[in-house]
């Protein structure tokens, strides 16, 4: 299994705040291909479409997760009926059940470009929209007859105008009408994205981990000890992963025992 190092999008973003719209698209692009991928190869929707599904690797690849909530889609006329994901992500046609492609009750793979794009806001913006709102029945209320998201006003600048044309495109609630994965990728925003941005936050993240990684693991230097064969040695161990006993019994390998013998 492939080790990505920088955790998800969302670590990425709590470590150093927002990603720019030029990192945002990058995100979006990979995603947008691996939907395509489930959609139309594994007939497989996602469901469950959010920063903290998306992981980043050290060199700035990335990778869809966390497929515990994917419904398989038997047939292009498919339609699944249950509510399953994390509501602020969530379509207003899996809130609702309302009629979506064909006029057929339930929901289909459409759901996973809505969620795509709540996670584009969320990624820009450090939060996904009604965040502040803490009655998941109030948020629910909201998706499915309020109007589609939007950047917040402050948000809205010039340079921000390609991510506001994406998500206009993305966020229509009748799903009929809602572009595909496919589609959405066309989209000037989508299709002029490159990952050089986001490779110098990764590679500058990357540096600041291996360096407090080193700094937490302290290295054993049998020539600075004086330990004896018999001798205890206490490990310091972190409580996040102290699952058993930090002390040991000391039983050096042959190649110590001649220094260790001079010193006991």
């Amino acid at each position: 299994m492939e080790h990505a190092e920088l955790g998800s999008a969302l670590d990425v973003v709590r470590r150093e705040g927002p990603l720019s719209a030029p990192e945002v698209g990058w995100v979006c692009r990979a995603v947008l291909l691996a939907l395509h991928y489930m959609h139309y190869k594994l007939r497989v929707i996602h469901r469950d479409i959010k920063a903290a599904n998306v992981l980043i690797t050290a060199d700035g690849g990335v990778r869809l997760c966390d497929l515990g909530v994917a419904a398989q889609l038997f047939s292009t006329m498919s339609k699944r009926g249950t509510s399953v994901g994390t509501p602020h992500w969530m379509a207003p046609e899996a809130l609702a059940h309302t009629p979506g492609n064909e006029g057929l009750s339930g929901y289909d793979a459409k759901v996973d470009v809505w969620g795509l794009a709540i996670t584009a806001i969320e990624l820009f913006e450090g939060d996904p929209p009604l965040s502040e709102l803490r009655q998941i029945f109030q948020v629910i209320m909201r998706i499915v007859s309020g109007p589609p998201p939007k950047l917040r006003e402050e948000d809205e600048s010039a340079s921000s105008a390609p991510l506001r044309a994406f998500l206009a495109a993305a966020l229509i609630k009748d799903p009929v009408l809602r572009p595909t994965a496919a589609e959405l990728s066309e989209v000037a925003f989508i299709a002029a994205a490159t990952p050089d941005e986001l490779l110098v936050r990764t590679y500058r993240q990357l540096l600041e981990l291996r360096s407090d990684r080193e700094a937490r693991s302290p290295r054993f230097d049998p020539a600075q000890t004086s330990l004896c064969p018999g001798d205890t040695i206490t490990l310091p161990v972190s409580p996040q992963y102290d699952s058993g006993p930090n002390t040991f019994e000391l039983e050096p390998p042959k190649r110590w025992l001649p220094s260790l013998a001079n010193g006991c």
